[in-house]
């Protein structure tokens, strides 16, 4: 099957008229990377347990069951059938907690009644039986276009794994029967999606090695299978910015990281927000960042700086980075565009965002617990240093006094450093060796 044909339009451009309909996930920015989920490829979604790779899962299952005449078959290999059922009604009713009204539920459980969605919860699925349970499906005309397998580590074996493993494979790794049903699986599905010319979606543990990085991110390597890092069209990892960005984004947000994709870019971070109420996640292209900022006259100078220091991190012709003006008019909104871009940009890259109130409040709590080295150590080794409302260490000595170590000794090591207050280095009340390190950069008043 080609996967396109060049066609020449009546203005002369040439575009790529594609043969196939990609499955879209529903998340935009994602979708634009991968391009969909397309057929004939094997989809990885990875992560620690308890990071809501499941959740994830049936999100993108509804997104594709609503888009596409075609069904969606999902294998549950953890959950019972009416678990991934209650959750994937939960994801659509949007139940409003303060009235306690529901919005147009009738209308809602009659148009999830007819979702063209196939929940199998076999617990002792084999790749064999897989087959099996696809066949039987298609024989009764279901017209599949997705499938998702929740997920790979819980498949069973079968006296026929060792023959769907590839020969090759087999013969230069020593594997234990985990591992033999793990790689056969990972085949099957493989085989699966390239014979009827469909995307699978498999879900996959990883190991903690993220947890040592500084930035948290996992990357290839800590998928054990070979085989399934080998196969695979695309690779993502759910994981979650807490402990690892600090107050960058919500508690409730998470970054889906796509560390391999065979047929564009990888090693790109997509922002993915936890909605409570429906237990799912939702499309999040980023509030905070330059393509949502309010641009105008007498803020455009800062906006265009704010950009280039996101591409240039630690650049010493705009660092420390300054911006002063008065509440409301986007200090903050600027320092965490800044933050997400290098984030999605320079994922090994580690960005610290805070406070001053909550810097004041962390520090007070580590001396009390005596863990300052810690404290110390978390902020004298980051990479991107934004510190939002500097105004309100006026007054606080044993603070800013240790402000002011970590300030030097990150400009010092070529960290760049961005800096909020609602007034000018000059009208600060500070020590002027703070102050002159504040003006040693650029400032730009908003």
């Amino acid at each position: 099957m080609r996967a396109g044909k060049l066609c020449v339009n009546d203005d002369g451009r040439v575009e790529v008229k594609m043969n196939y309909k990609p499955v879209m996930t529903g998340i935009s920015r994602l979708d634009k990377i991968l391009g969909g989920l397309r057929p004939g490829t094997l989809n990885v979604i990875s992560g620690r347990p308890g990071m809501g790779k499941t959740s994830l899962a049936l999100s993108i299952a509804i997104k594709a069951a609503k888009n596409r005449d075609k069904a969606v078959l999902y294998y549950s290999l953890e959950a019972a059938r009416t678990e991934i059922v209650r959750k994937l009604l939960v994801s659509e009713l949007l139940y409003d907690h303060e009235s306690g009204n529901c919005e147009s539920i009738k209308t809602i459980l009659n148009g999830f009644e007819n979702l063209p969605i196939y929940v199998d919860d076999c617990l002792n699925l084999t790749p064999d039986l897989l087959y099996e349970k696809y066949d039987a499906l298609v024989a009764d005309n279901v017209d599949i276009g997705l499938v998702i397998v929740d997920y790979l580590q819980l498949f069973s074996y079968s006296k026929n794994c060792p023959e769907l493993v590839p020969a090759s494979f087999l013969e230069k790794n020593m594997l234990s029967i985990a591992e033999i049903t793990e790689a056969a699986s990972v085949h099957a599905l493989k085989m699966l999606a390239l014979k009827h010319k469909i995307p699978v979606v498999v879900l996959s543990h990883c190991t903690k090695k993220a947890d040592y990085r500084k930035n948290h991110i996992p990357e290839l390597e800590d998928i054990r299978c070979e085989l399934l890092r080998q196969e695979a069209d695309s690779v993502m990892f759910l994981v979650s910015p807490v402990g690892c960005y600090d107050d960058l984004r919500s508690r409730d947000d998470s970054i889906l990281f796509v560390a391999k994709n065979r047929f564009g870019e990888s090693d790109m971070a997509v922002n993915i927000e936890w909605d409570k109420r429906s237990e799912s996640f939702v499309d999040n292209p980023g509030k905070f960042s330059f393509d949502y900022f309010n641009e105008n006259a007498s803020n455009r100078f800062a906006l265009w700086t704010a950009i280039l220091v996101a591409q240039y991190p630690g650049d010493k012709m705009r660092n420390p980075f300054f911006i002063y003006g008065k509440s409301g008019h986007g200090k903050t909104h600027l320092l965490k565009a800044i933050g997400n871009y290098i984030v999605e940009k320079y994922p090994e890259k580690k960005v610290v965002y805070i406070t001053s109130e909550a810097y004041t409040n962390e520090f007070i709590d580590c001396i009390v617990k005596k863990e300052y080295a810690d404290f110390r150590e978390h902020y004298r080794t980051t990479d991107v240093f934004l510190f939002d409302d500097v105004q309100y260490l006026v007054g606080k000595e044993g603070i800013r006094t240790e402000f002011y170590n970590t300030f030097q000794t990150l400009l010092g090591d070529g960290k760049q450093i961005v800096i909020s207050s609602d007034r000018a280095p000059k009208e600060l009340e500070l020590d002027s060796e703070l102050v002159s390190l504040f003006q040693s950069g650029v400032l730009i008043e908003i």
